[in-house]
């Protein structure tokens, strides 16, 4: 806890009035209201006592953010690798032209392939006068 309030999450923290800590440990639900500490947890009150909150009890199995949070990886360029995907200059090209044409108030939709006739149908149905193509099924499976 000493180390995500004083370490990991300080300048989220610190200027928060107040926030809440839920621990899975019962015991650390005492810390700051008990007499008799080691000198590890007299530095640890000490630390802490720069924020306002407030700490309570949630048993392990209903604490499971706090298990993801806690095993997040601490080495930047290895999460970094995980949140990165490779783009090629054609769908940066497409992204670049969609966004311009939006801001310009003109939308494109694209909809999926189906060999549905009744999907097919009833989008002709629902909007004649658009542009929608449509194929017959023979079409798409000579395609």
């Amino acid at each position: 806890m000493k180390w995500a309030v004083c370490e990991q999450f300080r300048d989220y923290l610190y200027y928060v009035p107040s926030f809440v800590v839920f621990t899975d440990n019962n015991p650390l639900t005492y810390v700051l209201s008990t007499a008799k500490l080691n000198a590890t947890g007299l530095r640890w009150v000490g630390e802490l006592a720069e924020f306002s909150f407030t700490i309570r009890y949630r048993p392990g199995k209903a604490n499971a953010d706090a298990d993801t949070l806690s095993r997040t990886s601490n080495d930047m360029n290895e999460y970094m690798k995980s949140c990165t995907q490779k783009t090629s200059q054609d769908e940066l090209r497409t992204i670049l032209s969609t966004v311009q044409l939006q801001e310009k108030g003109q939308v494109n939709w694209v909809s999926a392939l189906t060999d549905d006739p009744d999907v097919l149908s009833a989008d002709a149905a629902i909007q004649p006068d658009s542009n929608i193509i449509t194929f017959e099924t023979t079409d798409i499976q000579k395609a």
